[in-house]
Order: structure tokens, then C-alpha cells, then sequence
């Protein structure tokens, strides 16, 4: 029984930590403008932008994952699904890079 009891007490702990960092997934709409953490190895990592963009939500799925789909002329997937941790939306991402 005391084993029992020490489990849940660690996974409690363990919850709580993990939902302090997490984001809400109820924040993004369809036709949404986002940008999307760039994920791909690029040879000069430390001077490339964290994200690229602007990509257009064109499905939102369960537990905070979107599908996105380019909405404008560069270098990345023209369609790929992403989750919430990874996504910012448009108009922050060109106010501060």
C-alpha cells in the first residue's frame, strides 16, 4: 500500500512540472497565419531564424496538433502537420525578428 501511495505522489509531481511548461491548445483557429519551429539540421544553426513562416492552419486536430500548409513563398514543407509547443503566431514572430 505505502508503494502505491509513493507512485501516485511521484506522478502528481511529475504532472504538475509538466503542465507548467505547456501551452494551452485551444489558442489557434482554422486559416490561422503561424510560423513553425524549424526542426531540419542546418549547417549554421546559431545564426538562422527559430522559425519559419508564414504557414496557413488548414486542420486542427486532437490534443493540440494542426495541420499547416504554406501561405507564402520559401524555403520548407509545403504541407506538414505540427503540434502547439511548436507554433507562433505570425504577426509576434515579425515583431521581434
Amino acid at each position: 500500500m505505502e508503494a502505491k501511495e509513493d507512485i501516485q505522489k511521484v506522478q502528481t509531481e511529475y504532472k504538475k512540472n509538466y503542465d507548467k511548461r505547456r501551452k494551452s491548445h485551444a489558442e489557434y483557429q482554422m486559416f490561422d497565419l503561424v510560423a513553425i519551429k524549424q526542426t531540419q539540421f542546418v549547417a549554421d544553426k546559431k545564426l538562422n531564424n527559430k522559425y519559419i513562416g508564414s504557414y496557413k492552419i488548414i486542420k486542427v486536430k486532437r490534443n493540440g496538433r494542426y495541420i499547416v500548409e504554406k501561405a507564402a513563398d520559401f524555403e520548407g514543407p509545403r504541407q506538414t502537420s505540427t503540434s502547439v509547443d511548436n507554433i507562433k503566431l505570425w504577426k509576434y514572430v515579425e515583431e521581434y525578428e
